[in-house]
């Protein structure tokens, strides 16, 4: 019984495991797509697009 118990822990930890390396990937798309969809949404406002080096502060 105890077997049993440790391997339904490492069965769930896996599948934590696997979940959450795909929730990294997803949250990495959805911020690459906003960012990707910027420049579109400042040229629809009329500002002109600004660049990635210039947002640093310099």
């Amino acid at each position: 019984m105890d077997s049993q118990a440790v391997l339904w822990l490492l069965a769930w930890g896996g599948v934590a495991s696997v979940l959450l390396f795909v929730l990294q990937g997803l949250v990495q798309q959805v911020t690459d797509f906003i960012d990707a969809c910027r420049p579109l949404a400042e040229k629809l406002r009329g500002r002109p697009a600004r660049d990635r080096e210039g947002d640093e502060g310099s």
